[in-house]
């Protein structure tokens, strides 16, 4: 939905509720949210979609929640486009504004072990290219697949393979998206595979990617643009 129509179905949905019911029925909605957005979208969704569709207001309250509890920032996404839903790609990424890669990491760094290449001493923001410097200038949100391993038809693929690497996460993306998936299941992503971030790179041309080695820790490390490894694979995004 755009913005205007999200407005103009809660200004009808206000109208439209019923103002006779008991006070311990409405309350009993007020103290479970879920359920009541479960009624509303069997309610009004077309039956093709009802189970398709990913809960999207859910996925919203738990990146605010997220960012409250690890970042202190209060997400607002009062104007955010929320691009539209393709099959498939069902965990939504919210990068708020204001975040920078070596924050990300860094606060991740705290709760799991981490480690990059270029020595701890050193921010990801300095060896970046410099487009890639400082922190996100507007909160924006992407679409990505909900699976622990990298895209399997990417496998192997190298920066240079990927038709539209701006397409795919960046090292961003893929830090703080693995970080949400910390936050919500105490795993990490790629266990197997190694994620490329094939629309980044860091400042001498080499290409980021982020793994789970063996040894516990996560990795944040690069290999050459044309590398090709049945283990190293992007992950599309939709934006």
């Amino acid at each position: 939905m755009t913005n205007g129509q999200t407005s103009e179905l809660i200004a009808l949905f206000a109208k439209q509720v019923a103002l006779d019911m008991p006070e311990d029925v409405a309350q009993g909605w007020i103290e479970n949210p879920k359920g009541f957005g479960k009624v509303i979208r069997e309610a009004l969704m077309p039956e093709a979609e009802k189970n398709n569709l990913p809960n999207i207001g859910v996925q919203i309250a738990d990146w605010k929640d997220f960012y409250q509890k690890f970042f202190g920032i209060v997400l607002d996404m009062d104007g955010v486009r929320i691009p539209d839903y393709v099959a498939g790609f069902d965990r939504l990424i919210v990068v708020a504004k204001d975040v920078s890669i070596n924050q990300i990491y860094e606060k991740g760094k705290k709760h799991f072990s981490s480690w990059k290449w270029c020595g701890e001493d050193i921010s990801i923001e300095s060896v970046m290219q410099e487009s890639e410097h400082g922190e996100v200038k507007e909160t924006y949100a992407i679409w990505v697949r909900d699976d622990q391993e990298a895209d399997k038809d990417l496998l192997g693929k190298s920066a240079l393979d990927v038709e539209r690497p701006e397409d795919t996460e960046s090292l961003l993306e893929r830090l703080l998206h693995g970080f949400k998936y910390w936050s919500e299941t105490g795993e990490h992503l790629d266990v197997k595979t190694y994620t490329l971030c094939a629309s980044s790179r860091y400042s001498d041309g080499d290409v980021p990617y982020v793994s789970r080695f063996d040894d516990g820790r996560v990795h944040v490390s690069g290999c050459y643009p044309q590398r090709r490894d049945g283990y190293i694979g992007a992950r599309r995004v939709v934006r």
